[in-house]
């Protein structure tokens, strides 16, 4: 069992996120008789994947009930989401689309050109008569 300092570390974290995520129950770490927090595997497998769910973007909430809930709560939370990133997929190509314009443009100033306006799907500006 490791302590909260050594779990922190081996998992790049602060420790204070560790504390955190117990105070809002999505981590209970055990005790030792004089009440120090420790750390086993299955601890760490947890914290693995709270840190993924963070990734993508679930708030503390969403984690503890995607880890505690019951299978229809998880199911229709996971389906939710996916829609979520879908929809955030599909702006995030639209980005990058309009960033990597941005950087191939020759114009003077991106308020002229159509082009990142076009990638979003936004008026751009009135071409010239």
């Amino acid at each position: 069992m490791d302590t909260i300092a050594d779990t922190a570390s081996r998992h790049g974290l602060p420790a204070h996120v560790l504390r955190h995520w117990e105070d809002v129950g999505v981590l209970e770490p055990g005790r030792t008789s004089t009440g120090h927090r420790r750390y086993g595997p299955d601890h760490h497998s947890r914290i693995e994947l709270i840190k993924c769910a963070k990734i993508a973007g679930l708030s503390l909430e969403q984690i503890r009930l995607l880890l505690d809930g019951d299978p229809e709560q998880r199911r229709n939370l996971a389906l939710a989401h996916a829609d979520y990133l879908d929809r955030r997929a599909t702006e995030i190509s639209a980005a990058r689309q309009m960033i990597g314009h941005v950087i191939d443009c020759r114009r003077q100033g991106c308020a002229d050109c159509s082009a990142p306006h076009d990638a979003f799907g936004f008026p751009g500006p009135e071409p010239n008569h």
